[in-house]
């Protein structure tokens, strides 16, 4: 009997020593070093206490657990408030970012659009002004067609008058010659 209680209750002893650091676990080594050499001799008492000492830390072992556990999920649980709370004003200030991206975009698109405008006006105004000046030109050709024309008609007279005049003179000229 005293192998079997010793099997079965000095590793539950151990378990709740070591992980119990405060006054009851060096109790509990005392005991286990006093109810080691009782249950060694078999002696029913020993082995009794030594299962209420058990089991008693056992329950105090489980309660401590349950707590450290809610402490840690609730630690968690705040951990996780916090970095919601910064992924918030993370996202609020991708999200600034982005809007005042977004407004820059929407003023160079704006801009481009006027120089756009700008652009196709100076084009429209370039080929109105080329209209011009080729109208301006064809105008200019045609006067000058018909001041060249008007020219020669002049010149064609002159050449007439000259012609006349020469026939004129040579006529004076023979007829002088005639008489003198």
């Amino acid at each position: 009997m005293s192998m079997t209680t010793f099997d079965f209750v000095v590793p539950e002893l151990e378990e709740i020593a070591n992980l119990d650091k405060g006054i009851k676990g060096k109790t509990a080594i005392v005991y286990l070093n006093t109810l080691v050499v009782q249950v060694m001799v078999g002696t029913p008492e020993a082995v009794e206490l030594f299962k209420t000492i058990a089991k008693s830390d056992q329950q105090r072992l489980a309660q401590t657990t349950a707590i450290v556990g809610a402490q840690d999920a609730a630690s968690h649980e705040v951990q996780n408030r916090e970095k919601y709370t910064n992924m918030q004003f993370e996202m609020e200030k991708t999200k600034d970012s982005f809007k005042k991206s977004l407004e820059e975009l929407e003023h160079r698109e704006d801009e481009h659009a006027k120089l756009i405008a700008k652009f196709d006006e100076a084009e429209a105004n370039r080929v109105e002004t080329v209209e011009r000046m080729e109208e301006k030109v064809a105008a200019t050709s045609l006067a000058l067609s018909k001041e060249k024309e008007k020219s020669m008609e002049w010149k064609a007279k002159e050449q007439e008058k000259y012609n006349q005049l020469e026939a004129q003179a040579k006529a004076f000229s023979q007829w002088l010659g005639n008489i003198l």
